[in-house]
């Protein structure tokens, strides 16, 4: 109920403290309302699979809430698949630590799920899903979500507004060389 009617408060941490996924709706349709809330730290708990499916529902609604940690919390590849498939339709989360990715699939769908997600560019993985493999080339899934999230790190939005400026070129240029790539060419 506080947060349903909560002003102030701009940060939520609940590390470690045996939320549950019930804990974890509960909180998650409290936050469908509450438009103060910035970031929701939720790292080291039980939410499970149906905890973070709740989260993936809340925050196609809420769009104040920018930074969302919910790692080593007994999810699954239900869970995770489920918040893939809701990424695109989330528009204020700007930076997710979701943890251990379990398998290649949640990988790709991440990768998929950026495509038409324009605002998160900063994710957290446990897996090392977007360093160099073995060999030295990065998976197709990594490749994909370090694509999108430069692009979105560097503006991506503005190429979907219906009044662009005339001084887009300008803008995204200026962008480019401001956000070099690893390698020290400029970015996306």
């Amino acid at each position: 109920r506080m947060l349903k009617r909560n002003k102030t408060l701009q940060e939520l941490h609940f590390f470690g403290n045996r939320v549950t996924a019930a804990g974890a709706t509960t909180l998650a349709q409290a936050l469908k309302v509450n438009s103060t809330l910035r970031a929701l730290e939720l790292s080291f708990n039980r939410i499970g699979d149906d905890g973070v499916i709740a989260l993936a529902d809340c925050l196609t609604v809420n769009t104040t809430l920018e930074k969302v940690w919910f790692p080593s919390n007994s999810d699954g590849c239900d869970g995770m698949l489920a918040f893939a498939d809701q990424l695109p339709k989330m528009k204020g989360l700007k930076e997710l630590y979701v943890g251990l990715l379990l398998d290649d699939d949640i990988e790709d769908a991440l990768a998929q799920a950026l495509k038409d997600n324009l605002n998160l560019s900063i994710l957290y993985m446990e897996k090392p899903a977007v360093f160099e493999e073995e060999d030295g080339v990065l998976s197709p899934g990594a490749k994909g979500m370090e694509f999108y999230l430069r692009c979105n790190k560097s503006g991506r939005r503005l190429l979907r507004e219906k009044n662009v400026d005339k001084n887009l070129w300008s803008h995204v240029l200026a962008s480019a060389n401001a956000n070099n790539h690893l390698d020290g060419t400029p970015d996306v």
